[in-house]
C-alpha cells in the first residue's frame, strides 16, 4: 500500500502499519483518529517502528531514532486541503482508509461552512490580525504556514511582524495560552475596543484533528456578528 506524504513524496508500506515513531503532535492525533489499533512512540523504542512520522522540522531525527530502512512519512500541511490529504494518506497507510476519508470529509464540511459565511464579505474588509505565541511570530505565521493559512479561511489579515504591530494597527490580537500581551499592544485597535483573546493555538502550530474546531473559534472571534 501506497501514499503521498505531504512532500509529495510516495510512501510504500508491504502492510497496514500497525506501529509507528510519531515526531509531530498533530500527526499523532489524526492517526489516533483514524486507527483504534496503531501502537504510537514518541522516541525510539526496543523493535523498528513499522512507520516514521515527522513534522517538517523534524527530519534529521530520523536517522539516530529508527533504522535506515523505516519508510518516512513527512507530515507539514499548509493548509487545510493539504491536511485533508495527510489524513486519508494516514487512513491508507494504517489500513484505515475509509476512517481517513470521513475525517478529512468531516473537517472539509467544518470549512465550507465558515467559506460560505466568509465569503460574503470583501477580502479588504477582514479585520488585521496580530497572533503572539511564544515562539517568533514569523516562525508560526509566516505566509506559508499552516495557521497563518486558518487565520485567512477565518476571514483575517495577518500580521507577521512585530515590529508592524504598531504601524499596521490589528484591529484584532489573540495570545497563545500562557502569554501575556505586550505594553504596546494596547494602544492598538484591539487594544482600546477590548478585542485581545486568548486561544490553544495548539491546532493551529501542529494541525489535526482539532484544526477545523479552532477555525471556527477565530472565525467567531473575527466575525461575531456573522458566526454567533
Amino acid at each position: 500500500m501506497s501514499a503521498r506524504d505531504s512532500t509529495g513524496a510516495m510512501v510504500t508500506l508491504r502492510a497496514p502499519a500497525r506501529s509507528a515513531l510519531v515526531l509531530d503532535d498533530g500527526a499523532a492525533e489524526a492517526l489516533r483518529a483514524v486507527s483504534d489499533t496503531i501502537e504510537l512512540h514518541e522516541r525510539a523504542a526496543p523493535g523498528t517502528p513499522e512507520l516514521l512520522v515527522v513534522g517538517s522540522d523534524r527530519r534529521g531525527e530520523d536517522a539516530a531514532s529508527v533504522a535506515a530502512n523505516t519508510p518516512v512519512f513527512v507530515y507539514s500541511p499548509r493548509n487545510f486541503l493539504e491536511l485533508a490529504d495527510a489524513f486519508m494518506a494516514l487512513g491508507a497507510l494504517t489500513g484505515e482508509e475509509s476512517r481517513g476519508i470521513k475525517l478529512a470529509a468531516q473537517m472539509t464540511s467544518a470549512v465550507k461552512h465558515v467559506r460560505s459565511i466568509i465569503g460574503r464579505l470583501p477580502s479588504a474588509s477582514f479585520p488585521r490580525v496580530f497572533i503572539q505565541e511564544k515562539e517568533s511570530p514569523l516562525a508560526i505565521c509566516g505566509a506559508s504556514s499552516f495557521l497563518h493559512a486558518l487565520v485567512s479561511e477565518a476571514g483575517g489579515r495577518i500580521i507577521a511582524d512585530r515590529d508592524e504591530v504598531a504601524r499596521r494597527a490589528p484591529d484584532v490580537i489573540i495570545l497563545a495560552q500562557g502569554t501575556g500581551a505586550q505594553s504596546s499592544e494596547s494602544d492598538t485597535p484591539a487594544g482600546r475596543s477590548g478585542k485581545v483573546y486568548t486561544l490553544d493555538l495548539s491546532a493551529g502550530v501542529s494541525p489535526g484533528p482539532r484544526s477545523a474546531t479552532l477555525l471556527v473559534k477565530v472565525a467567531r472571534l473575527l466575525h461575531p456578528d456573522l458566526i454567533p
